[in-house]
């Protein structure tokens, strides 16, 4: 498999009447699936930032990243702590995308939307834009993966998410696009995997 093209997109829905107008369908709850969310504690980076990142969460991510490089024919790499975008591809030294990785613990068809952080998607189109590469938004579900070409994304469907009660910090609550979960690219199902 090869990675996705983003000059193939899938046609997007129509826009809504204004840029900032309610989406019809349900949305998220502000709580997160995970009920210990809001139990998080910090650790210190070497540096002295505050890290919020479980141990789960970057096994999660470790995982994800090693099974599309192999899916894809590539080398996924972290772009480091304080990157606006977490993982690059590479393939025979050349830069081939940057992605996006999320973990949710629930199924691709408990809710039509997932959020995308708008600070994130401005970072992801910078990238696309900038190195000619592909940005995708990649979520490994219970079910499943699914990702969507940045480009896919309408960012005219957004709204104020996140946490009931910040967590981390202020980026707890902040605009979010909502991306339909049909209009994502299914890779396969946790089954399929064979590690």
């Amino acid at each position: 498999m090869t990675l996705p093209n983003p000059s193939h997109p899938t046609p997007n829905q129509p826009a809504p009447s204004s840029p900032n107008s309610a989406p019809t369908q349900p949305v998220h709850p502000t709580q997160p699936a995970s009920s210990n969310y809001y139990q998080r504690t910090s650790t210190r980076a070497p540096n002295g930032l505050l890290r919020f990142a479980t141990p789960q969460d970057r096994q999660s991510e470790q995982e994800t990243a090693l099974l599309l490089g192999r899916l894809w024919n590539c080398e996924i790499k972290s772009f480091g702590l304080l990157s606006p975008v977490d993982f690059f591809a590479v393939r025979e030294g050349l830069l081939i995308g940057v992605l996006e990785l999320k973990t949710r613990t629930h199924a691709s068809t408990t809710f039509n939307t997932v959020f995308l952080n708008l600070r994130k998607w401005g970072s992801l189109m910078l990238y696309h834009f900038g190195l000619g590469c592909p940005a995708l938004y990649v979520i490994r579900f219970t079910d499943g993966y699914r990702w969507i070409s940045i480009t896919e994304v309408d960012a005219s469907k957004w709204t104020i998410g996140g946490t009931k009660t910040i967590v981390k910090s202020h980026t707890d609550i902040e605009p979010v696009i909502l991306v339909p979960v049909d209009q994502m690219h299914p890779i396969f199902t946790p089954r399929d995997a064979d590690f």
